[in-house]
């Protein structure tokens, strides 16, 4: 419970959401909108990687952030359920698994890149007209 002891939830997605929006624009959205430009402080200097805890936890706090990990799951499991019907849930099951992978060094999973690798998937397989998409 290093950093525990500085978390001040607002219980809104800023912090996560603010992610989708390029650099320039987070910090005056993170006045605007009151979220936490906070860091967690490093361990040591040998430790210096972050994790995709960090923003869920500043935004929602620890019990309600294990709901949204909860919701987090269930849509991962939704994925994995359907990945044999389609090759849409394959696609974004084998981008959420990267994220979650990666997810210890840093947040992957709440990032443009991979959220539009999803989105970008599903259009095309739309104008290609496959079908179980």
């Amino acid at each position: 419970a290093f950093n525990f002891n500085f978390i001040e939830p607002n219980y809104l997605p800023i912090n996560t959401l603010t992610s989708y929006f390029p650099s320039f624009l987070r910090e005056g959205m993170l006045e605007v909108f009151g979220g936490n430009s906070y860091h967690w402080k490093l361990i040591n200097e040998n430790l210096n990687v972050s994790t995709f805890h960090e923003k869920i936890l500043l935004d929602f706090g620890p019990y309600f952030a294990q709901l949204v990990f909860f919701i987090f799951g269930m849509v991962c499991a939704y994925f994995y359920l359907y990945r044999y019907k389609s090759i849409f849930h394959l696609i974004a099951l084998i981008v959420l698994l990267h994220g979650i992978f990666f997810s210890f060094f840093v947040d992957f999973i709440f990032n443009l890149v991979f959220f539009a690798q999803i989105v970008i998937a599903y259009i095309f397989l739309k104008r290609l007209k496959i079908q179980n998409v």
